[in-house]
């Protein structure tokens, strides 16, 4: 079951709907917390859709260049919590057609920033497949490690 489907199934937008998907997220994350902490997080990258939306409406709103940061994350909250029902949401850099996993995708982002401590995510336009195919291609010289 997604997210969305948890959490804002029934489209409307209100904080503690929101509350929850976030303090699911971080359960699921607290699981894997001891491992992922000792990874280190000083150059964060994220290729997913929802990073590039977010990234996209942080950008748009004038919050940060683009970067991932809890402050910006925060004022995108705010912005969408200002809607009364999902598909309302209307936000600068915000694509209609992604206005469902906004809200559930928000705070999954913001939980995986707080729980592993990370300051900033920056937003990859090349996704992990790519990054594995090169590595392949340069001879694989280097472990991959996946978490």
């Amino acid at each position: 079951m997604s997210w969305h489907e948890r959490f804002f199934i029934s489209g409307t937008v209100d904080i503690d709907s929101f509350r929850e998907a976030m303090i699911a997220a971080r359960e699921h994350i607290y699981l894997s917390r001891r491992e992922l902490h000792a990874v280190g997080w000083e150059n964060v990258y994220a290729s997913s859709g929802t990073a590039k939306m977010l990234s996209s409406i942080a950008k748009e709103q004038k919050y940060t260049d683009g970067t991932l940061t809890m402050d910006a994350l925060k004022k995108i909250r705010d912005d969408a919590l200002a809607f009364p029902r999902v598909h309302q949401i209307e936000l600068p850099g915000l694509k209609s057609s992604r206005q469902g996993v906004l809200l559930p995708g928000l705070a999954i982002m913001m939980a995986i920033m707080k729980e592993l401590q990370i300051p900033v995510i920056r937003h990859s336009k090349t996704a992990l497949r790519e990054g594995v195919l090169l590595e392949l291609l340069n001879g694989g010289g280097q472990q991959i490690r996946l978490v």
